[in-house]
């Protein structure tokens, strides 16, 4: 073979080895290089219910994502890899195929692993924390919260942008096709079925926040600086910042360092608090890469499904810091809240240039239904905060840590411009987002909204609106009583069409029984600058006013004449006409300080059984017409941070963590013949607060202590608050009688624990049920001076007697304190709470019972 001959046969066979080199280079590159995209939802084989916080990873990578609250997840990765395995608390493990290079979409069944855990359970006894590793390694994030949680620095200041939503879920056809809501059915063309699988989402609500935060440790103080608000808002319907502050109050940052978090109105005990081996379950799930940080997948589950915790993923740095990196929080499936579909917590924490991890993001989202949580109507609700500009250095104006307020606003917060939120916001809004401010702007300026706002004003505040003019409330229309008979009462006021500053609110009432009309004439002055709405009131008020009283009765934020007050136990023959007119000033402050000052002329006219009489000189029994007394009065009140939801007639208080605290005082001088030479001074002290003890619930005290100096009849006397209706009050004695102790001096104590289920849940027949315990204990002790016993002075009545005996009814406290006990279940249909109260003490005294059972309307979550 000739060399030329050779070496075009080498050059052929290089020539193929290149083609086929080619060829398979080509072909390579196409599987190696090609992009494939899973979208899928992983549920449960049992229920078919989606499986939330399941870890999908892709096997022969560190690559995977957790499915959020509704099971789903989505990626995107390069390669050829075909197997995925799906791994979840309670689950066997699954290997799924997919397809590479190609846009999929999976439903993945995972089955109970019951039947392993069993066999695991006979062979090792049970889930133990003694030489578990996963509890070791909590017990280590644990001890080194102190180092990891942002208020391990002296000093810190950040921006934050937080952003709240409230949209509408599954609003059906028949409400959109409904004739009275034809003219806006624009509204319904803002759905969104993208964000919520399964669900329509009809936009409703939003609300935006740009703060700064300031933090000092020594001595401790955080403030926030609230410098601009924008939220939708539907004018005259709603309180839109009381709305706003009550959403806030739902969805409250969630501090994973803490030993328990507030969501819901409710306390979950922290998977990193000291208690939290004892009430979960931890499993070392894997290690994956979380932002380039290499982490350990700590999963958690509760002991008891049903106690107020979480369930989810830490992921912890796999290093000496042991810091979290990222969380994802759902709560169990039995834990017992009302109309909760799902909740979930997602954060992101980021490692900052002095070496910490800070959170930086932070996502609450949950899903309020009624009826199938599928199907059913509800609301779906989802927060989103963002930090940024993190200093540690101290700043140099330390006023910013003055006084008491966390929270403070700017008085231009509300109108800050386009280019403000333009640079505020750490986040765009979505399109869906941006149309909330569109939408609700254009239900306002449909004219049939204005009837709507009347419908919907009556069923919340029982006003019928009739054009300056508001009329009710309905429910005192009718009530009864064994003097008054039947009492027929009209009302009104004047509405924001009137005056914008002036309120003015009669109402007239009639007996048919003792043929008497009774009235009352009240004009405030809102010295706001919006006046009537204004969240923070500065109100004169002048009042004229002739109406009945039960003698110690006092029924808070209620109707004294509604319908359901009318049904009473015991004796109800005992009752006041009192005359009253006065004028009196109120000014509340940002800081949590109300004063109150005024005076008023009162007169006391005894009704029915109830008789003023005393014994003269002579020993003649005298019989008094009536009680006069001029009364001048002072309050103070101090309640740092408080919040609350305002509707047109009254405020509802939004109970937190922080103390209230009262100071009253009265100076009452007698006028008239019959009470001339009454003088008095009458100074009392109360303070309340919630204990919130994750898991097991809250506890409310109530501590008061009050003196009167003078001497005085027993109607200016301290009357104790007694409660002889069926309905079970907070602040008063359910099982005192009107009248049954007066004092001058007291020192009172009122305790009511709610563990929320925290027992029923545990038991297979009432944890369905979703019944709550409550226990209460109530006691007063208290003393009369001798100037003020009967008989003694003759300023001083004689105490009232029982009409057909003659024995005394009024008592002092001369064995011992008063006490009362009470277990109840609350909760009962969702919204009913039954006591039954004990009585302990006191048992001689005339027409009192041992045992009763009280009843209680209330909504709560």
């Amino acid at each position: 073979m000739t060399d030329s001959k050779k070496n075009f046969e080498i050059f052929g066979v290089f020539i193929k080895k290149l083609g086929l080199l080619f060829l398979l280079t080509f072909t390579c590159s196409g599987v190696f290089g090609q992009t494939t995209t899973v979208n899928g939802t992983v549920i449960d084989a049992t229920n078919l219910q989606p499986v939330p916080f399941a870890n999908v990873g892709l096997i022969g990578t560190s690559f995977g994502v957790t499915t959020d609250d509704a099971g789903v997840f989505s990626f995107t990765f390069e390669g050829n890899k075909t197997d995925l395995m799906v791994t979840a608390l309670g689950f066997t493990n699954k290997i799924v195929k997919v397809e590479p290079g190609l846009k999929q979409t999976l439903t993945i069944v995972i089955s109970d692993q019951v039947a392993q855990l069993e066999q695991i359970i006979i062979k090792s006894g049970r889930y133990r924390n003694k030489n578990n590793p996963a509890v070791e390694l909590i017990e280590k994030v644990i001890a080194h919260k102190k180092y990891n949680r942002l208020e391990s620095h002296d000093f810190y200041t950040y921006k934050k942008y937080e952003k709240v939503e409230m949209d509408l879920v599954n609003i059906g056809n028949k409400v959109q096709n409904n004739k009275w809501l034809k003219d806006f059915k624009f509204i319904f063309d803002r759905t969104d079925s993208t964000r919520l699988q399964g669900k329509r989402l009809l936009p409703a609500f939003i609300k935006e926040t740009a703060s700064d935060v300031f933090f000092r440790k020594s001595p401790e103080a955080k403030k926030e600086y609230t410098n601009g608000i924008k939220q939708s808002q539907l004018d005259g319907l709603m309180d839109a910042d009381g709305l706003g502050d009550y959403i806030n109050h739902l969805y409250a940052n969630v501090n994973i360092y803490d030993n328990a978090c507030m969501l819901v109105n409710k306390e979950f005990l922290s998977p990193l608090s000291p208690l939290s081996p004892t009430f979960y379950r931890f499993y070392i799930m894997d290690t994956s890469m979380v932002g380039g940080k290499r982490c350990i997948n700590l999963a958690f589950f509760p002991r008891s499904k049903s106690d107020l915790t979480f369930v989810g993923n830490l992921f912890i740095t796999d290093d000496s810091l042991y810091a979290v990196r990222k969380v994802k929080l759902g709560l169990p499936d039995n834990v017992n809240i009302n109309f909760l579909n799902t909740l979930t917590v997602d954060q992101e924490f980021e490692k900052l240039s002095d070496g910490s991890w800070t959170l930086v993001r932070d996502e609450t989202a949950i899903d309020f239904g009624i009826g199938d949580s599928k199907k059913g109507f509800g609301f779906y609700g989802r927060k989103v905060s963002r930090l940024k500009d993190f200093n540690f250095a101290p700043v140099e104006d330390q006023t910013v840590y003055a006084g008491i307020q966390n929270n403070i606003k700017d008085e231009n917060a509300k109108n800050r411009d386009d280019i403000f939120w333009a640079e505020a916001r750490q986040e765009p809004l979505a399109a869906s987002e941006r149309g909330i401010y569109e939408t609700i702007d254009s239900v306002t300026k449909v004219p049939k909204y204005k009837q709507v706002k009347k419908t919907i004003g009556f069923l919340f505040s029982g006003f019928v609106d009739v054009n300056k003019l508001e009329f009710g409330p309905f429910n005192t229309l009718y009530s009864f009583n064994p003097i008054e008979g039947g009492r027929f009462r009209v009302g009104g006021r004047t509405t924001l069409g009137f005056d914008k500053h002036f309120r003015l609110d009669a109402f007239l009432a009639y007996g048919t029984l003792d043929k008497i009309f009774k009235y009352n004439g009240t004009l405030n002055y809102y010295f706001n600058k919006d006046g009537l709405t204004d969240r923070i009131q500065n109100i004169a008020k002048a009042w004229y006013t002739y109406n009945t009283e039960i003698p110690g009765q006092v029924v808070s934020n209620r109707y004294e004449d509604n319908f359901f007050m009318s049904f009473r136990r015991g004796d109800g023959f005992r009752l006041y006409y009192k005359r009253s007119f006065g004028v009196s000033y109120t000014h509340e402050a940002e800081t949590g300080f109300t004063y109150q000052f005024g005076v008023q002329n009162m007169e006391w006219t005894p009704a029915g059984s109830l008789l003023f009489h005393r014994v003269d000189s002579l020993g003649n029994d005298v019989k008094i017409k009536s009680t006069e007394v001029t009364d001048f009065f002072a309050d103070l009140r101090f309640a740092p941070n408080e919040e609350f939801f305002q509707n047109k007639k009254r405020r509802k208080q939004i109970i937190n963590r922080y103390p209230i605290f009262g100071l009253h005082y009265h100076y009452g001088n007698g006028l008239s013949a019959a009470s001339r030479g009454l003088d008095y001074h009458n100074l009392s002290f109360d303070v309340f607060k919630r204990f919130y003890i994750a898991p097991i619930g809250k506890t409310d005290v109530m501590f008061e202590v009050g003196r009167l100096w003078g001497t005085v009849p027993f109607p200016l006397l301290i009357n104790h608050r007694a409660n002889q209706t069926l309905a079970y009050l907070d602040n008063s004695f359910n099982m005192m009688n009107s009248l049954e102790f007066v004092s001058d001096k007291y020192v009172s104590l009122n305790i009511a624990h709610f563990f929320d289920g925290f027992f029923f849940n545990k038991i297979p027949l009432l944890k369905k049920l979703k019944w709550r315990e409550i226990i209460t204990f109530k006691s007063i002790y208290g003393g009369l001076d001798p100037q003020n016993t009967p008989g003694v002075h003759q300023k001083t009545y004689l105490f009232p007697t029982d009409k057909n005996t003659g024995l005394p009814t009024t008592f002092i406290f001369n064995h011992g304190p008063y006490m009362e006990a009470s277990v109840g279940v609350g909760n009962i249909f969702k919204v009913l709470r039954v006591d039954l109260v004990r009585r302990l003490n006191y048992l001689d005294n005339p027409d009192v019972s041992k045992y009763a059972v009280r009843f209680k309307m209330r909504f709560e979550f």
